[in-house]
């Protein structure tokens, strides 16, 4: 079985960071707007076919809210995205992705050495 998500592995700590704050989320984002600018809509127009407000495609389009499934669904289809290669395009992203960057967990250090413990001094 192949798999669904290709790209770097990533770490517990990247897993667990919430998605808003991760590169993955700014690409979806982008995408999304992409979508709407390769289909010739501005967001007023793009929110009228929507039937909601230019004040909520720009929230999702910065990331602010996220979409549900059936949301991204009505996204590309007013777009005239099929589902499947809105999805194809995004993970192609994914896998152009850096690799997570390694940082130290906040909160702990090294122990400190106690006395006579790893210090050059003469006794």
């Amino acid at each position: 079985m192949r798999p669904l998500i290709s790209g770097p592995p990533l770490s517990w700590r990247d897993l667990m960071q919430k998605s808003i704050h991760r590169p993955q989320h700014r690409l979806v984002c982008a995408q999304l707007r992409a979508a709407r600018e390769a289909a010739g809509l501005t967001q007023v127009a793009f929110a009228k076919r929507l039937k909601t407000t230019q004040a909520w495609v720009s929230s999702v389009e910065t990331g602010i809210t996220r979409l549900d499934l059936v949301q991204l669904w009505d996204w590309c289809k007013a777009c005239r995205v099929a589902l499947p290669d809105f999805v194809a395009a995004v993970s192609e992203g994914f896998a152009k992705l850096p690799a997570a960057r390694k940082t130290a967990v906040r909160g702990r250090r090294p122990p400190k050495a106690g006395p006579g413990e790893g210090s050059d001094s003469a006794s």
